[in-house]
């Protein structure tokens, strides 16, 4: 699994992510707000965008879905939750289901209320993952709901991992 990280250098300081199959050079755009400099990394690296998935609904991460989906033909994936707030969405996620990237590349859909009530966090499954969750930093929406993430987050990495030392 290969990682990339593109600073969009925008006032909402985001970022946007490619994820490619080092096997074959399929690539997944995460929140492609900057779709041209998406498309200008992916094809510097190779890689054929097949896939967009929105972290949550809001236009700071969708707002480059379609001209990358009409520049690639790439299928829109999101929180089940919002195919109303999203345009295009080919695919739902929920809790549990897998996103595959070329051969190589499988990503566990998580679940994670919180900064919006359709928002999904990625985990790899990979041998070797550029990093164990692809998070989205979100501000502090409540003590019940951060108490609830924070179960539901330490409950599936510290089952998960067998290198944690404090695993129940």
């Amino acid at each position: 699994m290969i990682l990339k990280q593109i600073w969009t250098a925008n006032a909402y300081r985001n970022f946007n992510y490619l994820i490619a199959c080092s096997e074959t050079g399929e690539a997944l755009a995460i929140d492609p707000l900057d779709y041209e400099k998406c498309l200008r990394v992916a094809k510097e690296e190779g890689w054929n965008i097949t896939q967009i998935l929105n972290t949550h609904e809001h236009r700071d991460h969708t707002g480059g879905n379609e001209p990358m989906v009409r520049k690639t033909g790439a299928k829109i994936l999101a929180h089940k939750n919002a195919r109303d707030k999203i345009a295009g969405m080919a695919r739902g996620l929920g809790a549990g289901d897998v996103v595959k990237v070329g051969k190589t590349v499988e990503l566990e859909a998580l679940d994670t209320p919180g900064h919006t009530m359709s928002h999904v966090c990625l985990l790899s499954h990979t041998d070797q993952p550029a990093s164990a969750a692809i998070r989205y930093s979100m501000p502090a929406p409540g003590i019940a709901i951060m108490a609830a993430i924070r179960q539901s987050f330490t409950r599936r990495f510290l089952s998960s991992s067998p290198s944690c030392p404090n695993r129940h």
